[in-house]
């Protein structure tokens, strides 16, 4: 995929992939649980005039969705280590470089015009993500 032909669907599918496959999620199937990471970053977004500049945020994103995963880990087993801090940068990356750069051309207010519509197409790829034996075993 050229920079020049970035689509905004293509990117929220490679997210979505990277998203599921990394269980980069809260604990359910839920709406709010998938969409945890992009929540985390428009809300980061939203607020960008506290922060002193979009690198600064993009790291500040990843430790918030790290710390998040951390936190929400099931106390029986390993909690997430270096492998998902990786695959959480690599997402929020993929995020700023690929939609916010070069799509936006680092243009916020144009980015938050479309949130709904990101938002929602990032859940119809993630859900799409989900096999049915997974979304039972989930649910179980």
């Amino acid at each position: 995929m050229s920079s020049e032909n970035l689509i905004v669907s293509e990117v929220l599918k490679e997210l979505a992939k990277i998203g599921w496959k990394a269980k980069i999620k809260g604990k359910a199937l839920v709406r709010s649980s998938l969409m945890m990471p992009l929540n985390k970053i428009f809300d980061k977004l939203r607020r960008q005039q506290q922060i002193p500049d979009l690198e600064t945020l993009r790291a500040a994103t990843i430790t918030e969705i790290f710390t998040y995963l951390e936190r929400t880990a099931n106390p029986n087993f390993r909690p997430p280590g270096r492998e998902k801090r990786e695959q959480v940068e690599l997402f929020v990356d993929l995020f700023f470089n690929k939609i916010l750069y070069k799509i936006y051309q680092g243009k916020l207010t144009r980015l938050m015009i479309d949130e709904k519509d990101i938002k929602a197409a990032y859940l119809f790829y993630i859900r799409n993500e989900i096999t049915p034996k997974e979304e039972k075993e989930e649910s179980e």
